[in-house]
């Protein structure tokens, strides 16, 4: 038994250290203090850097207000909260005797520890939280992509444009092909030569029968067909365009070859009613731009071109975007087109092309057509 008239009241037991229990404590309290703000104010600088590159558009104030609020929770946890509460762990007693003596005697178990504070990541999660849904509340409603005066958010653009189908044709729009008979429209065929039909792979071999039923159906409907062509014995293409020695290279090894630089037998030009061949030059990928294709469109007063062609990244895309350009109404036939280079077709047909033109199927243009009653 400990005589209680030999113990000082009010003073503590000595610690481990030698040191008073409360010089201890004072001391560990505020090394912890020092260590949790350097903790939570690494925490909050790192969740505002997140958030400053997420909502705020990399402005630093972010960082700052992360960085100053796990400091100022810490501190005022530090500073409110119970000394005993800084202790990681308590004293390991010297020895079985001296632990019972610290434990009060009407007690069975030690005491629990506390429990009331609030851990600083959800504090400040909480708070993030709440900032969060005020920005949403303050954001303008979103509209779908394919409205002209959407407000651009990040879902806008990133979301793919929608493809065109058989119910995104309208009848009465001046920017639909359904819009014009078939007097005023032309089926472009563009550079479907044995070679590039090679070059292609199957998805070449794929395109010319897709183009083959669209030429098919276009002569039997009266609608005008150009065959477009590279004419591989004219001049070399010009010194300043990049890249001609490629060309040079690909024409020369390719010029010799009849049967290699002829329109593929499925699609070649035949001379029938309303079908047409222009010569392209060396290096030149649009349709439109030599061989007096233009001309020949204005004479015929064509407004709306449906285009099939290899590639998709060659003649396709930079005769279709410039046509538009020139107040043609654009229908590309997705199917009818092809490009050697994996998954490259999808992206330019989705994300490019679906911007400025109609791009549909063979079957569904034909589809369409048919259903709303074209007249020659």
């Amino acid at each position: 038994m400990v005589d209680s008239s030999s113990v000082t009241p009010n003073v503590p037991p000595p610690t481990r250290s030698g040191r008073p229990m409360s010089e201890a404590l004072l001391n560990e309290k505020w090394d912890h203090c020092l260590s949790t703000m350097l903790i939570r104010s690494g925490i909050g600088a790192g969740f505002g850097v997140i958030f400053s590159v997420l909502l705020f558009k990399r402005r630093a104030f972010p960082v700052w207000l992360g960085t100053g609020f796990g400091a100022g929770r810490a501190w005022e946890e530090c500073d409110s909260a119970p000394t005993m509460m800084f202790m990681a762990t308590p004293p390991k007693p010297e020895s079985t005797e001296h632990d019972q003596s610290l434990i009060p005697a009407n007690s069975t178990s030690p005491t629990p520890p506390n429990t009331n504070t609030t851990p600083a990541l959800s504090s400040y999660m909480t708070f993030l939280t709440s900032r969060t849904q005020r920005l949403v509340q303050t954001l303008p409603i979103k509209r779908t992509v394919t409205e002209i005066d959407s407000p651009v958010t990040k879902d806008t653009v990133l979301a793919k444009p929608t493809m065109a189908s058989t119910t995104q044709l309208p009848r009465d729009d001046p920017s639909s092909p359904l819009h014009y008979p078939a007097s005023q429209t032309a089926l472009v065929l563009m550079d479907f030569q044995n070679f590039i039909v090679f070059h292609c792979g199957s998805p070449g071999a794929a395109a010319v029968s897709q183009a083959k039923v669209m030429r098919d159906w276009a002569l039997d409907n009266g609608i005008m067909v150009v065959h477009s062509i590279i004419d591989i014995t004219g001049p070399p293409p010009p010194s300043t365009r990049k890249g001609q020695n490629r060309f040079k290279a690909l024409f020369t090894s390719v010029k010799d070859d009849a049967n290699a630089v002829a329109e593929h037998q499925d699609i070649a030009f035949e001379q029938r009613t309303r079908e047409y061949l222009v010569l392209k030059s060396l290096g030149v990928a649009s349709a439109l731009k030599t061989g007096g294709a233009m001309e020949l469109l204005v004479e015929h007063g064509i407004n709306s071109l449906i285009l099939c062609g290899l590639s998709t990244s060659g003649c396709v895309l930079r005769t279709a975007v410039p046509a538009v350009d020139d107040g043609f109404v654009v229908s590309v036939i997705e199917d009818a087109c092809a490009e050697p280079a994996e998954g490259l077709h999808d992206v330019l047909m989705q994300q490019c092309l679906a911007k400025w033109t109609w791009v549909v199927k063979a079957e569904e243009f034909v589809r369409e057509w048919d259903g709303a009653g074209k007249q020659p």
